[in-house]
């Protein structure tokens, strides 16, 4: 198939953002044409449909201070929606010859421990590493919003630790450390920066003149947006603080990203192969498939086959999802969590239900687990301090209503018993090594990603 040229694809462009407002767009202006006026922070919401775009308009405000109206060619962090890009470009390497997924990663970054002989590429895209990811670590450590977060933490971190959470490939555990290391590495496997092959691999060909990865600190972009927390006083300004590569750090506009979606499509970029590797479901060592693929979640809703992913920086939050068989694609970005997951699958909701007929019906939202309420009388026997060296960080238990776990800077919570020997607040879990706790010398502390740091009872 004959493939059209970026020229063209601009020229497309052109021609679609010149359409007279339709009704998908009234409707949102309905919805949401009132957020600037009462000085809120905002969004900006794509639409593309058969290689057309129905709809780029931003609602609100990107910057709050100087009442700057959130548009279409605002620019705001993607988070995690970036990952995609990353594995593509990846993917791109490999139709090179320059690397293959299925490599080890010490392959290119040598200087990770033993373990890393066992991990390949296709274990950090996919998330099967078992490497613990680095915000629940830093979280762990008393790390705040707009704390500093350092690209060259994860190969640090990664060349320090002793073990995986799990044998590589044989569970799903999301890990922003091992998109990292696939910076590290892509950056290895092309010679040049991760910034500037994305630029000439990704960005440049498909348009996307208005794309930037946060590779240096405070690093200035035009047009950008500024991002917000809610709080009982009134909006606050947080920051993505950060020089994350790999797994975040894309700014973007929604006419950028709709050339990203459109390439879905056409196959701009990108060999037949790689597309249908993008969209290959996982398949665990134990035989289970589940929906990630590469850098993307490949699912069903309301009846029809879909890509997705969602995003999450500061007070940035972003979502994209493409439908293949009905060629219809969406990328939503705000610069404030009040604006986030729950709020982009009502539009989602709306952008379907005007497109498309025949849809199946929304599902009834799952109801709520139950939790035990259960206390063991000696759980005082648990308290004390605990030290995990890895990690370098001293943990301090508390009998109080549960167990009330502490660092010496910050609470992580008051864990309630979910079983014999174990104790959680939905975020953190902790299973003791020995007794009911009985006598406990040591436990094992977990998050949804981060695995398996044991800590040993302190002298005191």
């Amino acid at each position: 198939m004959k493939k059209s040229t970026p020229s063209l694809i601009l020229l497309l462009f052109v021609f679609s953002f010149c359409t007279p407002k339709n009704d998908l767009e009234t409707t949102f202006d309905t919805q949401y044409g009132d957020l600037a006026s009462q000085q809120k922070p905002g969004f900006a919401i794509g639409v593309i449909h058969q290689g057309e775009i129905r709809l780029s308009k931003g609602y609100g405000l990107a910057n709050l201070a100087y009442q700057v109206p959130f548009t279409d060619t605002t620019v705001s962090d993607l988070g995690s929606v970036s990952k995609q890009l990353t594995t593509f470009a990846l993917c791109l390497l490999e139709e090179q010859g320059k690397l293959s997924l299925n490599d080890t990663i010490r392959t290119y970054l040598p200087y990770l421990p033993a373990f890393g002989d066992s991990l390949t590429l296709h274990h950090l895209a996919r998330h099967t590493s078992g490497l613990p990811d680095v915000y629940a670590l830093l979280s762990l450590r008393g790390m705040a919003d707009g704390d500093y977060v350092s690209q060259q933490f994860a190969p640090r971190f990664s060349s320090k630790i002793r073990s995986l959470g799990f044998l590589p490939g044989s569970q799903h555990m999301y890990s922003n450390t091992g998109y990292m290391l696939l910076a590290e590495i892509m950056g290895v496997a092309s010679g040049q920066s991760f910034e500037a092959y994305m630029q000439q691999a990704l960005f440049q060909p498909l348009g996307m003149s208005h794309t930037f990865i946060m590779d240096r600190q405070g690093e200035v972009f035009k047009n950008v947006a500024s991002s917000y927390l809610a709080t009982d006083e009134g909006y606050v300004e947080i920051y993505d603080n950060s020089t994350v590569q790999g797994a975040g750090g894309v700014y973007s506009t929604i006419p950028d990203m709709l050339r990203w979606l459109e390439n879905f499509r056409n196959e701009t970029i990108g060999s037949p192969a790689t597309h249908q590797q993008m969209k290959e479901k996982t398949v665990l060592t134990g035989g289970d498939t589940i929906s990630y693929a590469l850098g993307i979640t490949v699912d069903q809703y309301r009846g029809q086959d879909r890509i997705t992913h969602n995003g999450s920086s500061a007070g940035y939050r972003s979502k994209l999802s493409y439908y293949p068989e009905l060629k219809l694609g969406l990328i939503i970005k705000s610069n404030t969590p009040e604006i986030g997951y729950q709020e982009f699958m009502k539009m989602e909701n709306t952008v379907l239900e005007a497109l498309v007929p025949g849809l199946s019906p929304l599902k009834a939202p799952d109801a709520p687990t139950e939790t035990t309420d259960w206390m063991p009388e000696n759980l005082q026997v648990a308290e004390g301090l605990y030290y995990n060296k890895d990690l370098e960080l001293t943990l301090t238990l508390t009998a109080k209503d549960g167990l009330l776990v502490e660092t010496y800077t910050q609470s992580l919570g008051i864990l309630s018993p979910v079983s014999e020997n174990s104790f959680s607040n939905g975020f953190l879990t902790l299973e003791f090594m020995q007794g009911q706790p009985g006598t406990p010398v040591s436990f094992t502390l977990s998050t949804p990603r981060a695995l398996n740091f044991r800590f040993t009872k302190m002298d005191e």
